[in-house]
């Protein structure tokens, strides 16, 4: 029975699947001359993941309790050392060169499921498909996301999240089930990045607006959620201290200035030069800004409808914007990459990404 209902989801999914392959093959075009060129002195935090990955947690006390990344790249290596590699591609296939192309493989599969969740939840939302394909490259075709998959790192494990986040916020109907399947979500999803938890949060904000509930009841499952992932993540770092060996004293956070000040800072420097600014147009999503601004700017002229006009999207009304951007802004003000951090932010602003181009495509081109 299970395989013949798994053989019919894939058969009610197989143009969607297609597309996710497909998507796959072009982000693997674009990335693979950054994963050529791969800098370890650049990627200072690929060393930590790739030392993990070989079974070494002598790096840096922050990266070393992120072990879900590392841990599949090296049982994706593991598989990859049987067909004797060294065989193809001679001197290239040193012992880092499995490790980095195992996570290689691992960024595109979460890329893959990315797509495949960020695509069902818009339909969802009742938007062109060909919209919708365009509002994700929109955000794909960017340097850090093409970053995320070419360089050992455990940044694109948050992309991953949140897209699930939202595939379940879309999908799940009754808040009690959402919300014990959301809080072991990410409790899991601690292990791949600490932080994530709260990443997520707008999303658990989402559904308890989308219920219109009491207060009290609210403040419990919002304190029940934060505390119960602050707590795992307390005895997951605990856990994994006693079983491998950490470096004390070197920490990756900073907290020289206040996070705002800290971030401006990072981005607008006193010396504005043109490799900062350079840095700016490399790092940031500047396709989705001018979608998000053409919208905005055209908002009074034409009504963006929606296929149906029975479908009121929900999400447009109930998303808070200046909650999401200060957490990640906090987030992103306490970490030395700050645009990086930041940029899963981007994601939930896909919606009104499909809003703006809406108002771009003809309706002919459905």
């Amino acid at each position: 029975m299970l395989i013949k209902d798994i053989k019919y989801y894939l058969g009610s999914k197989k143009d969607l699947i297609i597309l996710a392959i497909l998507n796959t093959f072009v982000l693997w075009q674009l990335s693979y001359y950054i994963f050529i060129l791969f800098d370890r002195q650049f990627f200072f935090d690929s060393a930590s993941y790739m030392s993990m990955a070989r079974g070494n947690f002598n790096v840096i006390l922050m990266h070393a309790h992120r072990i879900a990344i590392p841990f599949f790249a090296s049982v994706i290596a593991k598989f990859i050392a049987i067909f004797n590699p060294q065989t193809f591609f001679n001197s290239l296939t040193n012992q880092d060169f499995v490790i980095r192309i195992s996570f290689y493989l691992l960024n595109l599969l979460f890329s893959a499921a990315i797509f495949y969740f960020l695509f069902e939840t818009l339909v969802s939302m009742r938007y062109r498909k060909l919209v919708i394909l365009a509002s994700i490259l929109s955000l794909q075709l960017n340097t850090i996301y093409l970053y995320y998959i070419a360089v050992p790192n455990v940044d694109i494990s948050v992309l991953f999240f949140i897209s699930l986040g939202l595939f379940i916020y879309s999908r799940v109907k009754k808040f009690n089930k959402f919300f014990k399947l959301f809080l072991v979500i990410n409790i899991v999803a601690s292990l791949f990045k600490e932080y994530i938890f709260l990443a997520n949060f707008p999303i658990l904000l989402l559904f308890i607006k989308k219920q219109d509930s009491k207060y009290i009841k609210n403040a419990i499952f919002i304190l029940s959620y934060l505390i119960i992932n602050l707590l795992m993540v307390s005895i997951f770092r605990f856990t994994i201290s006693k079983f491998v060996y950490l470096v004390l004293n070197t920490e990756f956070i900073t907290y020289s200035k206040p996070f705002l000040d800290f971030l401006i800072g990072s981005i607008f420097p006193n010396t504005f030069n043109i490799n900062k600014l350079q840095d700016i147009i490399q790092y940031s999503p500047f396709l989705v800004l001018i979608i998000l601004a053409f919208r905005y700017s055209k908002n009074n002229n034409i009504q963006v409808k929606p296929l149906k006009k029975v479908n009121k999207n929900k999400y447009l009304n109930d998303f808070n914007l200046l909650t999401t951007l200060l957490i990640f802004l906090i987030l992103s003000g306490l970490a030395q990459w700050q645009l990086r951090v930041f940029f899963p932010f981007y994601l939930y602003l896909l919606p009104f990404v499909c809003e703006g181009i809406d108002q771009m495509v003809p309706r002919k081109l459905n």
